[in-house]
C-alpha cells in the first residue's frame, strides 16, 4: 500500500490520470479536513472496488475532540492491490 498527497488545485489532473492508469489497483481518494472518519467515508471516492475500511482506528480517542471543518489543504490517495484494507 502507498499514499500520495496532492493539493486541491491538482485534483483535476491527478484523479483522471489515476482513473486511466490504475490497472488492478483499488484506490481510495479523500480530502484531509480533520475529520478522519468522514474523510475516509462520506467525503471519499473509490477508483476500482470499494474495500471495507476499519474506521474505528480513525475515531477520536476523546469525546471532546473538535474537528477542523476548514477547506482541505491537500488530498490523499491510498492505493492497494486487490485486498481488503
Amino acid at each position: 500500500m502507498y499514499q500520495v498527497a496532492f493539493l486541491p488545485s491538482q485534483f483535476g489532473k491527478v484523479v483522471p490520470w489515476l482513473m486511466l492508469h490504475r490497472e488492478e489497483l483499488n484506490i481510495l481518494v479523500h480530502p484531509e479536513t480533520g475529520d478522519d472518519v468522514a474523510d475516509h467515508t462520506t467525503h471519499s471516492l473509490w477508483l476500482g472496488e470499494k474495500l471495507e475500511l476499519n474506521v474505528e482506528v480513525l475515531r477520536p480517542r476523546t469525546a471532546n475532540t473538535k474537528f477542523s471543518r476548514h477547506h482541505s489543504q491537500r488530498w490523499i490517495v491510498l492505493c492497494r492491490a486487490n485486498t481488503t484494507c
